[in-house]
């Protein structure tokens, strides 16, 4: 059959089993099981995502219908038939369909209860499991994020960290796997995840840290190839993960901090405006939480400041938000240019409308990430904002102090920033403009004492840009 075909006498068949199981719950370990595995087996590797998934409802009734099971004559069958069924939920927690992947959650939340007074079982199966949790609580679907994070709770309460910890091999090489995989969700979801190695876990204590030494030149190579990603919310993610990444390991982080540091002052100015954000918010990460770097990155973002923050006055009138992109984005995708209809692109492979791995590229090495655009000023200066925005909340001493010096020494070319309004997205630029200066005022950045001596610099172009008729440019001013 072609492999869009429903298979709908499968499903159904699949589904009166699950429901035959659900009906004899226990009574199920009085029957030869061989041939419900061989069934099942066999179904999890189907082509077809709803037979799929309707197989790990099958494994789930079973796991449900066990609760209890381990003070019955049953336990020592339940246990053999878990070395069976285990192994393809771990498969089933890996899926490129969102709707299986959930399916087969049901089933990991389903078995830790039925042996979650079985400390010995739980040690069997947390290696294959826990690293595969642990991915799906920032999986892009939002039922099995929501799904997975209830599930960690559940099951490891307050031991979160130290399960991770107790697990960072396998932790770590998962990790380092999923950042390859030809699903851009799954990379994205990647990087959120060894960002939190480092913010929530290594950050911790030195102990926890030492769980990851093995691991650290992967992980960073990892998220260095995510951050020359096609697809913009995996760079995003990788950008931000990185900052956290080299502020938690700084001394290992040598070898990369030049190639990483090319990269995050490139994305100063890249075309989408929380990639530009990200970059601003992961060197200052760095600056703030690694000393070694400090004196370096100064020189470096002064050097920026003063060569950026007022390019958007060498903006032509006609800017493009997306220059040299086609005005759609795919998936979080922009594309060079559209296809035309033509030999070239008929009678090709099929795919569904979740099958995307074939149309988005992994890092290539390069820094057009599969698709080239021209920087338009006005976003080199849009990011120097970020960046001065970023540093004004910086708190830790002595970095504090220097990171004041920026944002003062750079304020009266700021303001003459908000008169900036000859090109077509001025009003992006000067909304951001005036949201960052509110929270560089604010108590949490410089203080409305250290800002006092510039207030009648932004007095005119606040006015100016309030009269915007651009709604939102207007409310920030």
């Amino acid at each position: 059959m072609h492999d869009t075909e429903g298979w709908k006498s499968l499903e159904t068949s699949m589904r009166t089993l699950q429901n035959i199981i659900e009906g004899i719950g226990t009574n199920l370990y009085q029957f030869n099981l061989d041939k419900v595995l061989a069934v099942i087996e066999k179904a999890i590797a189907h082509l077809n995502r709803f037979v799929r998934e309707i197989s790990y409802f099958v494994i789930n009734a079973i796991f449900e219908t066990s609760v209890g099971v381990q003070d019955t004559e049953h336990w020592a069958c339940f246990q053999a038939f878990c070395e069976k069924l285990v192994p393809l939920v771990s498969f089933g927690v890996s899926d490129n369909w969102s709707q299986v992947r959930y399916a087969s959650s049901l089933c990991t939340r389903s078995f830790y209860l039925v042996v979650k007074h079985s400390p010995e079982i739980m040690d069997k199966y947390n290696p294959e499991l826990v690293p595969k949790m642990c991915l799906n609580r920032y999986y892009v679907a939002e039922g099995v994020r929501v799904y997975s994070i209830e599930t960690w709770r559940l099951i490891f309460g307050e031991q979160g960290k130290h399960i991770v910890c107790k697990y960072a091999d396998e932790v770590s090489k998962f990790y380092i796997s999923q950042s390859q995989a030809d699903n851009h969700a799954v990379r994205e979801a990647a990087c959120h995840c060894i960002s939190e190695l480092c913010t929530k876990v290594a950050a911790e204590s030195d102990s926890n840290k030492e769980s990851f030494r093995p691991h650290i030149d992967q992980l960073l190579s990892a998220l260095v190839d995510c951050f020359k990603d096609e697809s913009w919310p995996v760079r995003d993610a990788a950008c931000v993960a990185c900052g956290s990444f080299v502020g938690t390991f700084a001394e290992e982080s040598k070898a990369k901090y030049e190639e990483l540091c090319e990269i995050w002052f490139a994305h100063l100015s890249d075309n989408i405006f929380s990639v530009r954000h990200h970059s601003a918010l992961a060197l200052c990460t760095v600056y703030k939480l690694a000393p070694v770097y400090q004196e370096d990155l100064y020189k470096r973002f002064d050097a920026h400041l003063t060569a950026n923050l007022m390019k958007a006055k060498e903006q032509k009138s006609t800017s493009e938000s997306f220059s040299n992109l086609k005005n759609e984005t795919q998936f979080g995708v922009a594309k060079g240019k559209a296809f035309e209809v033509d030999a070239e692109h008929q009678d090709k492979t099929m795919y569904s409308c979740g099958s995307l791995a074939p149309k988005l590229k992994r890092g290539g090495g390069c820094m057009d990430h599969g698709f080239t655009r021209a920087m338009e000023a006005w976003e080199m200066s849009d990011g120097s904002v970020y960046l001065i925005r970023e540093l004004s909340q910086i708190k830790q001493e002595p970095a504090a102090t220097q990171a004041l010096k920026l944002v003062t020494k750079h304020l009266m070319s700021l303001a003459d920033l908000g008169f900036v309004d000859h090109f077509k997205h001025a009003a992006s630029l000067n909304e951001n403009l005036f949201k960052s200066l509110a929270i560089i005022i604010s108590p949490e950045g410089i203080g409305k004492k250290k800002f006092r001596g510039f207030v009648e610099l932004f007095l005119d172009p606040a006015f100016r840009n309030g009269k915007n008729n651009t709604q939102n440019c207007a409310l920030s001013a």
